[in-house]
């Protein structure tokens, strides 16, 4: 979503007819036999193992065009975003067309039309940023203590799924993580109490998180401490330099043995892992408190924790070819293994420029029918008759432009059936 996105609508559906699949029939696969006879379902039940996600393998393919471009989908819960009402009119109307098509059907009661702030998955959402429900926050206020493993478990839970809000989340929770280890007594004593206490307080006062701008630089602070890493990744939108997202992750096993130049090299490398996403093909500060880290910059020699990764290691030259799928590499001598290895090892290497910057995805390929490719229809739009007899259809290509909108026989539509039935029907 868009920074500054301010209308907003909310919509919550409840039934789905599934009878495209199968012919209009009912469903084998849901078969079930009763004294009277067999029966099958003809829409999707629920409770079925793999309901929600066959729904949401629907959901993306159906509302593929308008995907990050003005709505987000997760199961039964669609939000529709625009930068203005001149905008959100259109894209309701698209949406709509969408669901109406594919016989989807809109629970007025759950729907929420013109907002200015909206509930999604636990957060609220508005064109300033994202931050905790507040009806999250009056639960954790009247949250009381755990009392064993599972209780334990469950505040742990609901606290790490709000950890992006909050600074030094794995360092403040680490005494509690540590009685959920294996052969390890839940003793409860004090100091875990002060825990939870504290755990409390930054919850319900988590600061506003504002959307990411991929148009705009990023910058990182990140430090590091004996138990755990912590960093902040922020943008400057024309109010000074404002949170997007904190990360915290404690250090397991040999990470703890490290010396403190390692640990705060480490933290680094773990905030560009985690939110590659984001940085990748953008100008990216980093701010550290650990000067000797500068050192790195001017070794001719790095040793392979301190160097780049195996796959993602450039400037290497092709010397021959062993077998088709096999390369036989140039490679510096610092690196110590052979230089013979499997083409799957390479990765293609991607212009900084072509890397997803805000700007929409490119549009599907076209699908191999018969050895022929042919571009998926979204919808039939018009129809006219030639002077010769021949039926044209007007054409809305899934996944392109309305300016992309063309002409074609209807004696071409023999694979796309469905949109011409709909088409029909109106």
């Amino acid at each position: 979503m868009p920074s500054g996105s301010h209308g907003m609508f909310q919509i919550e559906y409840a039934v789905r007819i599934l009878a495209d699949t199968n012919g209009g029939q009912f469903h084998p696969q849901t078969a079930f036999r009763i004294r009277y006879g067999s029966y099958a379902y003809p829409v999707m039940p629920f409770g079925l193992t793999n309901a929600p996600a066959t729904f949401q393998a629907e959901m993306n393919h159906i509302l593929r065009p308008l995907l990050d471009e003005c709505v987000v989908v997760y199961l039964d819960d669609i939000l529709i975003y625009s930068c203005g009402m001149q905008q959100h009119v259109p894209h309701l109307r698209r949406v709509f067309d969408i669901l109406r098509r594919e016989q989807f059907y809109v629970k007025s009661s759950k729907s929420e039309f013109s907002l200015e702030k909206v509930q999604f998955l636990g957060h609220m959402v508005s064109a300033q940023g994202v931050h905790i429900d507040p009806k999250k926050i009056k639960a954790v206020r009247t949250w009381k203590t755990p009392e064993n493993v599972k209780e334990l478990q469950q505040f742990l839970g609901f606290a790490n799924y709000y950890n992006r809000f909050m600074p030094q989340y794995e360092k403040i929770a680490t005494p509690l993580t540590n009685l959920l280890k294996k052969n390890t007594p839940c003793t409860w004593e004090p100091k875990h109490q002060e825990v939870v206490e504290q755990l409390k307080q930054a919850l319900t006062s988590t600061p506003i998180l504002i959307l990411p701008d991929p148009e705009r630089d990023y910058v990182i602070e990140a430090d590091a401490s004996d138990q755990a890493v912590g960093a902040v990744l922020m943008q400057d939108q024309g109010n000074g330099l404002q949170p997007i997202a904190y990360l915290s992750k404690k250090l397991h096993g040999a990470e703890r043995n490290y010396p403190i130049h390692d640990k705060e090299a480490l933290a680094i490398v773990i905030t560009f892992k985690t939110w590659g996403c984001y940085l990748e093909g953008r100008k990216t500060t980093v701010y550290t408190d650990h000067c000797n880290l500068k050192y790195l910059k001017t070794q001719p020699h790095l040793s392979r924790r301190h160097g780049l990764t195996s796959s993602r290691r450039t400037s290497t030259m092709t010397s021959s070819q062993v077998t088709p799928v096999t390369f036989r590499l140039r490679l510096p001598a610092t690196w110590k293994f052979h230089n013979a290895f499997h083409v799957q090892l390479l990765k293609s290497y991607r212009d900084p420029n072509t890397v997803f910057t805000g700007r929409q995805p490119p549009p599907p390929p076209p699908v191999l029918i018969h050895d022929e490719p042919e571009y998926e229809v979204e919808s039939v739009l018009a129809h006219r008759r030639r002077r010769n007899g021949t039926v044209e259809l007007l054409i809305r290509w899934k996944g392109y432009d309305p300016s992309k909108d063309s002409w074609v026989s209807e004696s071409e539509m023999s694979n796309a059936r469905r949109p011409l039935r709909n088409y029909l029907v109106k």
